[in-house]
């Protein structure tokens, strides 16, 4: 299972600057001349010149907004995209033949020499990424055990000191995470609940709860709460 992140955050002048080089691409498009594009090009850069020292943000947002919906429905229905582009004829096709990073590895010590300033900067970062690779990269799992006192916590019993929870070793990495999602029920309060799966693509994730009332082994994330509202089962 793939887990993407959010995209990164542009800032305004970015978002401006990105619409300005989309809309000239757009613009040669539509002019195969070159003559002719310059001239539509100068007056395309005229209209991005005359606003370019704005100083109120919500107004420069506005007018932001208003070039982005010109531009959507002034588009060129066939833009032209370079071979190697992404939607390019020849998008990643040469991917498999790059040579992977981890092979400067095995490179010689006297090859390694050729270039002293770049295996210095790459040992340097090699050694942040192991120092930081726990912090930065590894899935952060919720243990059963905390989700366990979240589910009594939201019915309002609250564990009692006679409820038995049972609950893995949950670590950090993905695969461990991924287990005790799919393997490991637990007890709360008497009533049985297991995680059975966790599907989903990059914009929808669905959470598996099993309660022995309920007919449906899979439910969407938006009946969460219903669910850990639910009674405890005898």
């Amino acid at each position: 299972m793939a887990f993407c992140g959010p995209g990164a955050y542009l800032t305004h002048q970015q978002k401006v600057l990105r619409l300005y080089k989309r809309a000239l691409r757009h613009l040669e498009s539509y002019c195969v001349h070159r003559d002719k594009y310059r001239y539509f090009a100068c007056l395309m850069r005229a209209r991005f010149e005359e606003h370019k020292n704005e100083k109120d943000m919500v107004k420069a947002a506005q007018l932001l907004r208003a070039a982005e919906e010109e531009f959507w429905h002034n588009q060129h229905p066939q833009p032209y995209i370079f071979p190697e582009s992404p939607g390019g004829t020849s998008y990643e096709r040469y991917e498999c033949y790059k040579v992977p990073e981890w092979c400067l590895d095995d490179w010689h010590p006297s090859e390694k020499a050729m270039y002293p300033d770049y295996f210095a900067k790459r040992e340097q970062w090699k050694k942040l990424r192991m120092e930081s690779w726990e912090r930065e990269v590894s899935l952060p799992c919720l243990s059963l055990r905390g989700l366990a006192h979240v589910v009594s916590a939201r019915r309002g019993s609250g564990p009692s000191p006679g409820a038995e929870v049972q609950s893995p070793v949950t670590t950090g990495t993905a695969a461990a995470c991924l287990l005790d999602m799919l393997a490991f029920p637990y007890v709360v309060n008497g009533s049985c609940t297991a995680f059975l799966q966790t599907a989903g693509r990059a914009s929808l994730v669905l959470l598996g709860f099993l309660l022995p009332d309920l007919a449906s082994p899979l439910l969407p994330l938006s009946l969460l709460p219903d669910l850990l509202a639910a009674p405890s089962c005898p």
